[in-house]
């Protein structure tokens, strides 16, 4: 017979108190004897106590955009950067070669541009001319002075002449447009490319980590190195919904440091998150302290933010029963023990708000609550 069958047949015996037999006598089990507490309704002081290991104000990992050797790597693991400084250069002998010639090819499409140009002002000038010739042959042709043969040859060279310029000044022209852009965004690709291989911080701090060396081919999207803003840290923690109506963002709250237990900082709550994590009803806490001190990340930390709460219904912590996720706790009336569903708030080592599912005044259990069953029959040691 496993645990709970055991819990169960006991509970129903206690509960009827069924008559034993032995040794030809009879006796009756006694009702469980529990100890009692009434209900109160007070403010209660309580503490949230969060520890954890402090860990950087902001971290920002520095990539590679482009291809190359490393040429400088001046800065190492450990040292104070600035926004702005060097800390990784690749070689671009190789982009610089490719700049050149990307402007050569911009030259001679520049040029051809300029050809095209030039043909299709000849070719207007030519245009307008057979055009003028055109037009009085056609007055002549019309009045029965030039023949018809004389006209048609003329109204071809007039057609040839104009889808000549037309091509030169459209198709051809536009052609040589998209090589002169293509020959520079070519260009522009390139020094952008050569740009990226100067690479510097993007923030005020610490270089913690440094993964290449001089002459390593890195790539784009390759990790270089770890740059960390140490002035301020950070403690990360969770804190039930209970606590959510008694801290804000602003408010400052007292830290230590595990390697300095006897030296008090201030810190201030940072962030309080929005959103529940998914376990439900715990929310995250970010927790900032100023580094004045130059601690390291990874230090471990405490706070404990002690406060007073709003007036609720409290009982003895030991009267609250935590089943499946749901609080309850037993109220015993008339010798009968209840078991009542109920919301909890804020909790400390003595004492437990009890926000709905109880009235000042009621008695609970307050021992043998891991056996107390629902409408057993008890017998109140005190209260």
């Amino acid at each position: 017979m496993n645990r709970a069958k055991i819990k169960s047949v006991l509970a129903v015996l206690l509960s009827v108190g069924l008559m034993v037999t032995g040794c030809g006598s009879t006796e009756v089990v006694k009702p469980l004897a529990v100890k009692t507490a009434v209900a109160e309704e007070k403010a209660m002081e309580a503490s949230l106590k969060l520890t954890g290991v402090l860990v950087p104000n902001e971290t920002v990992s520095i990539s590679s955009k482009a291809s190359g050797d490393v040429l400088k790597n001046p800065i190492k693991s450990g040292e104070e950067v600035h926004v702005g400084d060097l800390l990784i250069e690749l070689d671009t002998k190789t982009l610089d070669a490719q700049i050149e010639q990307a402007k050569a090819n911009l030259g001679s499409a520049q040029a051809a541009l300029a050809s095209v140009q030039n043909q299709a002002n000849s070719l207007k000038v030519t245009l307008n001319q057979v055009e003028k010739t055109y037009n009085d042959t056609k007055n002549l042709y019309e009045n029965g002075a030039v023949s018809e043969s004389a006209f048609s040859e003329i109204e071809s060279k007039y057609e040839i002449s104009k889808k000549q310029f037309e091509n030169a000044d459209g198709p051809a022209r536009n052609q040589a447009i998209a090589a002169v852009k293509t020959a520079e965004a070519s260009i522009n690709t390139l020094v952008v490319q050569r740009d990226n291989a100067v690479i510097t911080s993007p923030m005020e701090g610490v270089v913690i980590n440094n993964d290449v060396e001089l002459g390593e081919l890195v790539s784009p999207g390759m990790t270089l190195m770890t740059v960390a803003d140490l002035s301020a840290l950070k403690l990360k923690g969770t804190i039930a919904q209970a606590y959510l109506p008694y801290v804000k963002e602003g408010q400052r709250v007292s830290m230590t440091v595990d390697i300095y237990p006897d030296e008090v900082m201030e810190g201030e709550i940072s962030s309080i998150g929005p959103m529940a994590v998914s376990t439900g009803k715990i929310f995250p806490i970010e927790i900032t302290l100023v580094n004045d001190k130059l601690l390291l990340a990874g230090l471990s930390a405490r706070t404990d933010i002690v406060f007073k709460g709003n007036s609720h219904v409290v009982v003895p912590v030991s009267a609250l029963v935590t089943s499946e996720g749901k609080n309850f706790v037993y109220v015993i009336n008339e010798g009968k023990a209840e078991k009542r569903a109920v919301v909890s708030g804020l909790k400390n080592s003595d004492t437990v708000e009890i926000l709905t599912g109880l009235e000042a005044g009621e008695i609970v259990a307050i021992s043998n609550t891991h056996i107390i069953q629902d409408q057993m029959t008890v017998s109140t040691a005190d209260h």
